[in-house]
């Protein structure tokens, strides 16, 4: 009998930890659960056609990163540009995670890029959003933001090559050769980067590292001029 009211005490002691463990979860859980409610509620509206809350009046949704990332997605798909900036400020000063997206999706966006930068000067996102900004009227300024950005994402053969087109339209030429290179070796986008660096080289008068950069380019052409420098070189 003693053992029987032992066993029932241990069950009762087990059953109120469960249920400790169940109060704190759901204590925690609940404004999670809550602020995804609302983030849903309000995609659900904008999907229907109807008008997109602004996150602010909801102070549970306001402080939820993804929720706002969510709100700016459908505000940009409806073109509601002041609530837009609103949620999608909110989320790049909660999480790094949302720069990049938001930058594909807002690339003519000046202050959000600003924003950007200033909260994470130490990604390349900010700056290459910067540099694309400022390369039509201010390329000098573009090449600051690019080698910027290059140097905490080096393996980016995009940037590499909108550097080196930059770098050739104002004549430095070795250095667009440099930029060129390296994005040949990144990736080579477009088939470009080796061809360009190839032509660079040529322009330098250093056919040796012109048949280099060309060999390494998938493009057939390229490969072709590679073949047709290697016959003017002495002792062909």
């Amino acid at each position: 009998m003693a053992a029987l009211k032992k066993t029932h005490l241990l069950i009762l002691r087990l059953i109120l930890a469960l249920l400790a463990v169940l109060t704190f979860a759901w204590g925690t859980l609940y404004p999670a659960i809550l602020r995804n409610r609302l983030a849903l509620s309000a995609a659900q509206q904008a999907l229907a056609g109807g008008p997109v809350p602004d996150s602010s009046q909801f102070s549970e949704l306001a402080k939820d990163c993804r929720a706002n990332w969510l709100l700016g997605y459908f505000e940009n798909e409806r073109s509601q540009m002041v609530t837009l900036n609103q949620s999608w400020r909110r989320a790049i000063a909660c999480d790094s995670k949302y720069m990049a997206w938001i930058y594909r999706l807002n690339q003519d966006h000046l202050d959000l890029a600003q924003q950007v930068n200033r909260a994470y000067p130490q990604s390349s996102v900010g700056w290459f959003w910067l540099a694309a900004l400022a390369m039509p009227q201010e390329p000098a300024q573009a090449i600051t933001y690019y080698r910027k950005g290059l140097e905490y994402a080096p393996q980016a053969g995009e940037q590499w090559l909108a550097l080196g087109i930059l770098l050739r339209q104002a004549q430095d030429y070795s250095a667009a050769m440099e930029a060129f290179y390296q994005a040949c070796i990144h990736g080579d986008p477009g088939y470009n980067g080796c061809l360009y660096a190839g032509n660079m080289a040529e322009l330098l008068g250093d056919d040796q590292a012109a048949i280099r950069y060309y060999r390494r380019s998938l493009w057939m052409q390229a490969r072709a001029r590679a073949d047709a420098l290697e016959q003017k070189l002495p002792g062909k």
